[in-house]
Protein backbone atom coordinates (compact mmCIF):
# COMPACT_ATOMS: atom_id res chain seq x y z
CA UNK A 1 0.00 0.00 0.00
CA UNK A 2 2.89 2.10 0.31
CA UNK A 3 4.53 1.92 -2.44
CA UNK A 4 1.30 2.74 -3.85
CA UNK A 5 1.09 5.84 -2.46
CA UNK A 6 4.77 6.58 -2.96
CA UNK A 7 4.69 5.94 -6.55
CA UNK A 8 1.91 9.12 -6.76
CA UNK A 9 2.01 12.06 -8.00
CA UNK A 10 0.87 15.06 -5.56
CA UNK A 11 -1.77 15.85 -7.62
CA UNK A 12 -3.05 12.40 -7.56
CA UNK A 13 -2.35 12.05 -3.59
CA UNK A 14 -4.52 15.34 -3.53
CA UNK A 15 -7.56 13.72 -5.15
CA UNK A 16 -7.19 10.41 -2.92
CA UNK A 17 -7.38 12.82 -0.02
CA UNK A 18 -10.02 15.05 -1.31
CA UNK A 19 -12.34 11.99 -2.11
CA UNK A 20 -11.24 10.63 1.52
CA UNK A 21 -12.02 13.68 3.12
CA UNK A 22 -15.21 13.77 1.20
CA UNK A 23 -16.00 10.13 2.12
CA UNK A 24 -15.42 11.12 6.03
CA UNK A 25 -17.86 13.56 5.77
CA UNK A 26 -20.73 11.99 4.16
CA UNK A 27 -19.95 9.21 7.04
CA UNK A 28 -20.16 11.60 9.60
CA UNK A 29 -23.22 13.74 8.23
CA UNK A 30 -25.24 10.33 7.69
CA UNK A 31 -24.34 8.50 11.12
CA UNK A 32 -24.10 11.24 13.32
CA UNK A 33 -25.32 15.00 12.01
CA UNK A 34 -28.35 13.25 10.27
CA UNK A 35 -29.35 11.26 12.96
CA UNK A 36 -29.13 14.29 15.73
CA UNK A 37 -31.22 16.66 13.72
CA UNK A 38 -33.28 14.13 13.24
CA UNK A 39 -33.74 13.77 17.47
CA UNK A 40 -33.65 16.95 17.96
CA UNK A 41 -37.02 17.74 15.56
CA UNK A 42 -38.58 15.38 17.02
CA UNK A 43 -37.68 16.75 20.43
CA UNK A 44 -38.97 20.29 19.89
CA UNK A 45 -42.01 18.78 18.52
CA UNK A 46 -42.54 17.29 21.85
CA UNK A 47 -41.73 20.94 23.46
CA UNK A 48 -44.12 22.55 21.07
CA UNK A 49 -47.20 19.86 21.83
CA UNK A 50 -46.25 20.42 25.70
CA UNK A 51 -46.04 23.75 25.61
CA UNK A 52 -49.57 24.14 24.38
CA UNK A 53 -50.78 21.64 26.39
CA UNK A 54 -49.14 23.59 29.13
CA UNK A 55 -50.96 26.35 27.94
CA UNK A 56 -54.06 25.35 28.19
CA UNK A 57 -53.48 23.33 31.47
CA UNK A 58 -52.37 27.30 32.78
CA UNK A 59 -55.92 28.82 31.36
CA UNK A 60 -57.91 26.02 32.97
CA UNK A 61 -55.84 26.17 36.18
CA UNK A 62 -56.79 30.36 36.21
CA UNK A 63 -60.65 29.03 35.95
CA UNK A 64 -60.65 27.24 38.76
CA UNK A 65 -62.44 28.80 41.04
CA UNK A 66 -65.03 30.28 38.55
CA UNK A 67 -65.87 26.50 37.03
CA UNK A 68 -65.63 25.71 40.84
CA UNK A 69 -68.19 28.33 41.94
CA UNK A 70 -70.21 27.39 39.34
CA UNK A 71 -70.36 23.67 39.82
CA UNK A 72 -71.24 24.60 43.22
CA UNK A 73 -74.24 26.57 42.24
CA UNK A 74 -75.58 23.83 39.75
CA UNK A 75 -74.37 20.74 41.74
CA UNK A 76 -77.60 20.92 44.15
CA UNK A 77 -80.00 20.43 40.98
CA UNK A 78 -77.63 17.80 39.02
CA UNK A 79 -76.74 15.16 41.88
CA UNK A 80 -79.00 12.28 42.50
CA UNK A 81 -80.91 13.22 46.78
CA UNK A 82 -81.69 9.56 47.33
CA UNK A 83 -83.08 6.57 45.23
CA UNK A 84 -84.64 6.09 42.16
CA UNK A 85 -88.24 6.24 43.51
CA UNK A 86 -87.22 8.96 45.75
CA UNK A 87 -85.75 11.48 42.61
CA UNK A 88 -89.53 10.39 41.22
CA UNK A 89 -91.70 11.44 43.76
CA UNK A 90 -89.84 14.71 44.54
CA UNK A 91 -89.91 15.40 40.14
CA UNK A 92 -93.88 14.50 40.50
CA UNK A 93 -94.21 16.41 43.93
CA UNK A 94 -92.72 19.50 41.95
CA UNK A 95 -94.32 19.29 38.84
CA UNK A 96 -97.93 19.01 41.30
CA UNK A 97 -96.98 21.94 43.01
CA UNK A 98 -96.31 23.90 39.62
CA UNK A 99 -100.06 22.77 38.50
CA UNK A 100 -101.46 24.60 41.30
CA UNK A 101 -99.47 27.88 41.12
CA UNK A 102 -100.47 27.97 37.42
CA UNK A 103 -103.98 27.37 38.20
CA UNK A 104 -104.07 23.89 35.41
CA UNK A 105 -105.47 20.82 36.96
CA UNK A 106 -103.65 17.27 36.38
CA UNK A 107 -106.20 14.92 34.66
CA UNK A 108 -103.38 11.95 35.03
CA UNK A 109 -99.99 11.64 35.46
CA UNK A 110 -97.86 8.70 34.82
CA UNK A 111 -94.40 8.51 35.97
CA UNK A 112 -91.75 6.16 33.29
CA UNK A 113 -88.63 4.22 34.96
CA UNK A 114 -85.72 6.17 34.83
CA UNK A 115 -83.29 5.34 32.02
CA UNK A 116 -79.55 5.79 32.51
CA UNK A 117 -77.79 7.30 29.59
CA UNK A 118 -74.09 7.42 29.69
CA UNK A 119 -73.53 9.08 32.84
CA UNK A 120 -76.38 10.36 34.10
CA UNK A 121 -80.37 9.19 34.72
CA UNK A 122 -83.32 10.29 33.29
CA UNK A 123 -86.36 10.35 34.79
CA UNK A 124 -89.42 11.59 32.77
CA UNK A 125 -92.79 11.63 33.58
CA UNK A 126 -96.69 11.96 30.88
CA UNK A 127 -98.89 14.33 32.25
CA UNK A 128 -102.63 15.16 31.13
CA UNK A 129 -103.41 18.52 32.18
CA UNK A 130 -106.30 20.75 31.72
CA UNK A 131 -106.97 24.74 31.70
CA UNK A 132 -107.42 27.91 30.01
CA UNK A 133 -104.37 28.40 27.44
CA UNK A 134 -102.89 31.20 29.34
CA UNK A 135 -102.56 28.58 32.66
CA UNK A 136 -101.13 26.32 30.32
CA UNK A 137 -98.33 28.42 29.02
CA UNK A 138 -97.75 29.58 32.56
CA UNK A 139 -97.64 26.06 34.02
CA UNK A 140 -94.83 24.83 31.09
CA UNK A 141 -93.08 28.65 32.25
CA UNK A 142 -92.66 27.21 35.54
CA UNK A 143 -91.50 23.69 34.91
CA UNK A 144 -88.72 25.06 32.38
CA UNK A 145 -87.88 27.48 35.07
CA UNK A 146 -88.25 25.04 38.07
CA UNK A 147 -85.06 24.72 40.29
CA UNK A 148 -85.30 21.26 39.39
CA UNK A 149 -84.61 21.47 35.89
CA UNK A 150 -87.46 19.68 34.26
CA UNK A 151 -88.00 20.27 30.58
CA UNK A 152 -90.86 20.15 28.67
CA UNK A 153 -89.72 17.52 25.81
CA UNK A 154 -92.74 16.83 23.93
CA UNK A 155 -96.37 18.46 24.23
CA UNK A 156 -99.65 18.45 22.42
CA UNK A 157 -101.97 20.90 22.60
CA UNK A 158 -106.33 20.03 21.74
CA UNK A 159 -109.47 22.20 23.27
CA UNK A 160 -111.56 20.18 25.43
CA UNK A 161 -114.45 20.43 23.77
CA UNK A 162 -115.19 21.91 20.11
CA UNK A 163 -115.88 25.31 21.37
CA UNK A 164 -114.20 25.22 24.93
CA UNK A 165 -111.66 27.85 26.13
CA UNK A 166 -110.04 25.03 28.58
CA UNK A 167 -107.45 23.07 26.40
CA UNK A 168 -106.17 19.60 27.10
CA UNK A 169 -102.71 19.39 26.62
CA UNK A 170 -100.42 15.73 26.95
CA UNK A 171 -96.72 16.12 28.24
CA UNK A 172 -93.63 15.12 28.65
CA UNK A 173 -91.79 16.31 31.41
CA UNK A 174 -88.02 15.23 31.94
CA UNK A 175 -85.19 15.80 34.36
CA UNK A 176 -81.45 15.04 34.20
CA UNK A 177 -79.41 13.98 37.01
CA UNK A 178 -75.56 12.84 38.03
CA UNK A 179 -75.69 9.85 39.86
Amino acid sequence: MKEIFTRMSAREKAGIAAAALVIFVMFVDRFIVDPMTVRMNQINREIKASEGALNVDTELARQKDAVSSEYKKYSAYVRQAGSDEEEQNKMLGEIEELARKAGVSIASMKSIAPKTVDFHKRYEAELEVEGGMEQVVSFLYLLNSSPQLLRTERMNLNPKDKDSEIVKSKINVTKVVMP
